[in-house]
C-alpha cells in the first residue's frame, strides 16, 4: 500500500455502538458515498469484497482486512476512473467506541496521495458521514 496523506474524522451518534454498526454491516456507509445502487455489490465478512459506482463518476473495490463487531471494520479503497482516483489499494479504517446509548466513529484513511486525490477523498468522506449520520438517526429509536 502507498504511503502518503491520511484523512482522519470523528462523528458522534445518540445511538449505540450495535446500531452503527449495523448500518455498515448493511452497507450504508459505502451506500452514503454516493453510488448508483444497482451497482452495489458488497458481501460483509473478513476476507469478503465490495465494488460500486459513483453517480457522479468513477468506481471503486475493494474488500474487507478486519472486522470486530461493534467496534471496528478495516477494509482496503481503490477508486479508478475519477479524478481523484487512488489507482492503487488505500486503507480505511473506521473504529466504533461505545459510550452507553452512544457512540463515536473515527474514520482514517490511509495512504492517499498529496493534492487533488486526498482534497477529493476528504471533500467525499466529509459529506458521506454528514449523510451517514443522518441515516443513522432514521435507524434509531426515539426513547
Amino acid at each position: 500500500m502507498a504511503s502518503g496523506k491520511t484523512i482522519e474524522l470523528i462523528r458522534k451518534f445518540n445511538s449505540p455502538a450495535q446500531i452503527v454498526f449495523e448500518a455498515i454491516e448493511k452497507g450504508l456507509l459505502l451506500k452514503s458515498t454516493g453510488i448508483k445502487e444497482e451497482t452495489f455489490v458488497h458481501k460483509f465478512c473478513q476476507g469478503g469484497s465490495y465494488s460500486l459506482e459513483w453517480k457522479s463518476e468513477g468506481r471503486c473495490s475493494g474488500r474487507y482486512v478486519q472486522i470486530v463487531p461493534n467496534q471496528q471494520v478495516e477494509f482496503t479503497w481503490n477508486s479508478v476512473d475519477c479524478k481523484g482516483a487512488t489507482n492503487n489499494d488505500t486503507t480505511v479504517t473506521v473504529t466504533l467506541v461505545a459510550h452507553g446509548n452512544e457512540c463515536e466513529l473515527k474514520l482514517v484513511h490511509k495512504g492517499l496521495d498529496d493534492g487533488f486525490c486526498y482534497e477529493d477523498h476528504l471533500a467525499g468522506w466529509i459529506e458521506s458521514l454528514d449523510d451517514f449520520v443522518s441515516d443513522i438517526k432514521k435507524l434509531t429509536p426515539v426513547v
